[in-house]
């Protein structure tokens, strides 16, 4: 009873906030925009600048580095890697705690910035390029948690590559991994976990989020230097945890030492879609001890034909592209 009053509200609220909601839900249309996923549009000159305005804000910390961890999208690994390597001495979560980082999602505000300046003193809202304050905001950030951090490593994550082309201007001395995984797994995983009421996003909805995902996190991996960016297969770390930290630590220019009687594959669960359910059927986030044989990279996805057929459709081609079949 209660789960359908829940559905009833999402859907009454979804319908309040976008009246065309409720129809393109029950047609199996599009309910969730993908332009968050276009590139910020900056050209060389734009891009360089932005750049220099970053370097110029941020400084140097010859002890402590940060390392961000981006998934093409929810249910990719993002929190098994992080976690796989805060195993480690000297790596660490951020302090403050941030969950995760949507910083580079913002530049729709920070855009604005310039113009609230200008209205107030003219030439002085024209004296900064576009998303010189978000800029500053990056540096400033990154300074803050690197000096309230200790020496080493920390490591940020962010399950979405949503305007992860401006990684390099806003953060030009760090190092980013992209987090890639099965599109099926993620589709099946953020079904379950996020979409499984009636009034949730489509099957079809969510397919089309990780194909345009897939391709935006490849085409950064594409176009960065490979000592900024690395990509990681969540289905290579989980098999063997030991190599792909240690390999990932020392790209990163750290020592991988692990604290004496460490044991990775006694890791806890986070957020299974499977494993980690709690009152009502929602994921949990609490960690619980891995079931023998716990394998969610070797889970079989079991759809109908219909679903089978729409992800191949829609997704296909970007998953291939990805490197899995």
């Amino acid at each position: 009873m209660q789960q359908r009053l829940d559905r009833i509200l999402h859907l009454a609220r979804s319908a309040a906030q976008d009246p065309g909601y409720a129809a393109r839900r029950l047609l199996r249309r599009r309910t969730t925009s993908l332009e968050p996923y276009e590139p910020a549009g900056l050209d060389a000159g734009a891009r360089a600048e932005l750049t220099a305005l970053s370097r110029s804000a941020q400084k140097s910390f010859p002890d402590r580095g940060l390392l961000f961890v981006f998934g093409i999208m929810p249910r990719s690994g993002t929190n098994f890697v992080q976690d796989l390597l805060c195993q480690f001495e000297g790596v660490a979560r951020p302090v403050p705690q941030l969950d995760e980082i949507s910083l580079l999602s913002a530049s729709d505000y920070f855009a604005g910035a310039n113009r609230a300046v200008f209205r107030y003193h003219p030439s002085s809202g024209e004296a900064l390029p576009d998303l010189a304050w978000m800029a500053f905001a990056a540096g400033g950030l990154r300074n803050h948690l690197l000096e309230t951090g200790r020496p080493g490593l920390t490591v940020l994550k962010e399950p979405r590559v949503v305007g992860v082309d401006l990684f390099p201007a806003l953060f030009p001395l760090d190092r980013c991994l992209i987090v890639f995984r099965s599109g099926k797994h993620v589709v099946d995983s953020y079904m379950r976990t996020f979409a499984s009421g009636a009034f949730s996003r489509t099957f079809e909805d969510v397919c089309a989020e990780v194909a345009v995902a897939t391709e935006k996190a490849l085409a950064l991996c594409e176009m960065l230097p490979g000592n900024m960016v690395r990509a990681v297969r969540y289905e290579d770390a989980a098999a063997d945890r030991a190599a792909s930290a240690a390999d990932i630590l020392a790209w990163a220019g750290h020592a991988a030492r692990l604290p004496e009687g460490s044991d990775l594959n006694a890791m806890p669960v986070l957020g299974s879609s499977t494993h980690s359910k709690g009152e009502g059927g929602k994921v949990s986030w609490t960690p619980r001890k891995a079931e023998e044989g716990f394998n969610p990279a070797a889970r079989p996805v079991k759809w109908s034909a219909a679903q089978e057929s729409a992800f191949e459709r829609i997704c296909g081609a970007a998953n291939r592209r990805a490197g899995y079949q």
